[in-house]
């Protein structure tokens, strides 16, 4: 909390200096407060910009702009910034960023290769799902070019890079473990979850008798009434969580866009939830326009089927995924989801034949479902072990209580020394038990040790008891007392 109050009072002391070093008079103050009067008629922007550059910054100092705004508004050798960041640069074409770069003292670049690259790159292959069907022409449509982003003319170049290491987003582990090991070779560091069970929360799969209509209207209507009801189940058990909705295809979107209107007339809860003007009301998007949205909860419709409900696949086409780059659209999908991530879809893991088609896409969704279905994902899972003889003995009481636990729960990073199991929910921990072990003294900074780690863990809903070694050995009665007591509490709040 000291922490947080100290980030609190820097944040005013920032706002506090800013306003003191706003300009009093000039000339360029004088034309901004003219063209502030005005009613109508008012400068044009660049123009503005060109004639009253240093006002403008010194009242301003962040610029918040894409690529094109940057060319339109801001006349070269008039703006100059002393730092640049590019997010999402895996999506920014190298020409649309030049124009920004020139005008900074220092850029920072902020993408990820393994997701999506600038936008035209999938443009064919919408043409084509709309236009032809044929899986051949869909697959050799798109071709990749060795700089695609700015991000990726930035790594040609040499520049020196960083990989940022720590997930926040998944409050399961379920909703982000394929990614992790498909993706980025288990280097993300996941805070773990007090629940692991798959219901409420994490990845689940439902398995519908639907077909997809490929030669007709390219949509499987059953399975969009499937996901239209499943909205409005979200709609009246989880109103205050928020909800996207995304399909494989555009046919598919349209036509989940329309059961829902539908839907909405008939149904007031539905009707409230999808009207809610929030920071985060509820989409329906297709795949390739989903990257930087993020919600609680995220329903997926593959839609891609057999044509006949409950036969085999005749076709191992799934739209953008098969082809070149498609692994890389399922990343994304992979990644949206906070808490909870429900797929629809007309058929199992195991129609999907491998030996049919040759893009990564096929293969990665096919891991991505068997998950789902699962819940293994076909790496071995690390067995904690105690890193420390205090750890053994704080283990060896919370056995004489009649409690279970796990030792050493999590991944590099965000491990919980021991996690005490919930006695009548299997899957699902009550407590986090931290010593000041070995994991503790080998963090770098005190901060991550005492507070960040800590409170990314208590947002995924830990409840923490520390242990301090000298405590437990100078007065071990009273420091097994606290330990019980606080075991007790999480049992009863846990209720």
């Amino acid at each position: 909390m000291a922490g947080q109050s100290r980030r609190e009072v820097l944040a005013d002391q920032i706002r506090a200096r800013h306003r003191a070093s706003l300009p009093k008079d000039g000339q360029e103050l004088q034309l901004i407060r003219h063209e502030i009067g005005k009613q109508r008629a008012h400068l044009a922007t660049r123009r503005l910009v060109e004639r009253a550059p240093k006002a403008l910054t010194d009242i301003k100092p962040v610029f918040l702009m894409s690529p094109i705004s940057v060319a339109q508004f801001l006349p070269p050798g008039k703006v100059e910034f002393d730092l640049l960041v590019i997010d999402e640069a895996s999506q920014v074409r190298p020409e649309d960023a030049l124009g920004a770069i020139a005008r900074a003292k220092q850029i920072v670049i902020v993408g990820d290769k393994k997701q999506l690259p600038p936008t035209s790159f999938f443009d064919r292959v919408l043409d084509d799902l709309d236009e032809d069907d044929n899986d051949e022409t869909l697959e050799e449509s798109v071709q990749t070019t060795a700089l695609e982003s700015v991000l990726s003319a930035c790594e040609a170049r040499g520049m020196s890079s960083r990989m940022l290491t720590w997930h926040y987003r998944s409050r399961h582990p379920s909703l982000i473990e394929v990614s992790n090991d498909e993706f980025y070779d288990n280097r993300l560091f996941l805070p773990p979850s007090p629940n692991t069970t798959r219901g409420k929360t994490g990845l689940v799969i439902n398995r519908v008798d639907g077909s997809y209509d490929r030669g007709g209207k390219r949509t499987n209507e059953i399975e969009a009434r499937a996901v239209v009801n499943a909205v409005a189940a979200h709609a009246r058990e989880y109103p205050d969580l928020s909800l996207g909705v995304v399909t494989f295809s555009i046919s598919q979107r349209d036509l989940i866009d329309d059961l829902l209107e539908l839907r909405r007339r008939e149904d007031s809860e539905l009707d409230a939830f999808a009207s809610i003007n929030t920071r985060e009301p509820m989409f329906v998007k297709n795949l390739e326009n989903v990257q930087g949205d993020e919600r609680d909860a995220i329903i997926i419709s593959i839609g891609y089927g057999p044509r006949i409900a409950n036969s085999g696949l005749d076709s191992m086409h799934f739209g953008p995924v098969s082809a070149d780059g498609g692994e890389r659209r399922l990343n994304v999908l992979f990644t949206r989801a906070r808490a909870r991530c429900e797929v629809f879809a007309s058929f199992s893991s195991g129609d999907i034949d491998l030996a049919r088609t040759t893009k990564p896409g096929a293969r990665v969704l096919q891991r991505f479902m068997r998950f789902a279905e699962t819940g293994i994902l076909d790496v071995p899972l690390p067995v904690g072990d105690p890193d420390s003889p205090f750890e053994e003995a704080v283990g060896k009481y919370i056995r004489t209580l009649n409690y279970v636990f796990d030792f050493q729960v999590g991944s590099a990073g965000f491990i919980i020394d021991l996690a005490v199991k919930h006695p009548d929910r299997p899957g699902e921990y009550i407590l986090a038990v931290e010593c000041d072990g070995a994991t503790y003294h080998s963090a770098r900074w005190a901060r991550e040790r005492d507070r960040l780690r800590q409170q990314v863990l208590e947002d995924k809903g830990w409840h923490f008891h520390r242990i301090w070694s000298t405590d437990w050995f100078r007065n071990p009665e009273k420091a097994k007392a606290r330990l019980a007591e606080a075991i007790e509490v999480a049992r009863i709040r846990s209720v």
